[in-house]
């Protein structure tokens, strides 16, 4: 029996795959299972309009200036410090309009990808390497806390710190599924 029925198998009836979370999504395609969750959030309605004019008033402020008046080394070199927050701005604003984060899982291995369209990081581990899949509550580096997955293998990967509970659940209970299938 390929892995995707067994998924669904009543010994896995603690997930209910007919009653994804909004903003979630599963299929199997050639015995894969995937299982992804938007990152969408309420706070991008803050970060657009931060991000276009912290963006435009840094932009103009340092290299607007030059093409209008002239080059000037100073303001050139200046213009970088304000170049990578904006771009740093910018990709954080496009994960919370576009981001994803999306398993793919297949009988022995899988792969975790975060980002937006094809921008983000891609994470592998395998089955047999993985000794728990747990969900855990930390300190960030400022102190606050917060709750994500943490996959405990060879190299650990965390990740959906910044997920709705019901994503961060539905993804946690399709992975420890696919682990107790081993």
């Amino acid at each position: 029996m390929p892995f995707s029925e067994r998924v669904t198998e009543d010994k896995f009836a603690s997930i209910q795959i007919n009653e994804v979370p909004e903003g979630s999504w599963y299929s199997n395609k050639d015995n894969t299972i995937i299982v992804g969750v938007t990152t969408r959030s309420c706070f991008r309605v803050f970060l657009v309009p931060f991000a276009i004019i912290w963006s435009s008033m840094a932009m103009f402020g340092t290299f607007g200036v030059q093409f209008l008046e002239g080059f000037e080394l100073g303001f050139f070199l200046l213009g970088f410090v304000f170049l990578v927050p904006s771009l740093a701005l910018w990709y954080i604003t496009l994960f919370t309009i576009f981001g994803r984060v999306e398993v793919k899982l297949n009988q022995t291995e899988g792969t975790l990808f975060r980002g937006f369209w094809r921008i983000g990081r891609t994470k592998h581990f395998t089955r047999k390497d993985i000794r728990s899949i747990l969900e855990i509550e930390t300190r960030g580096r400022r102190g606050g806390i917060y709750t994500a997955i943490l996959i405990k293998a060879k190299k650990e990967i965390e990740f959906g710190s910044g997920l709705t509970d019901a994503r961060r659940h539905f993804m946690l209970t399709i992975l420890q599924q696919w682990k107790a299938l081993s």
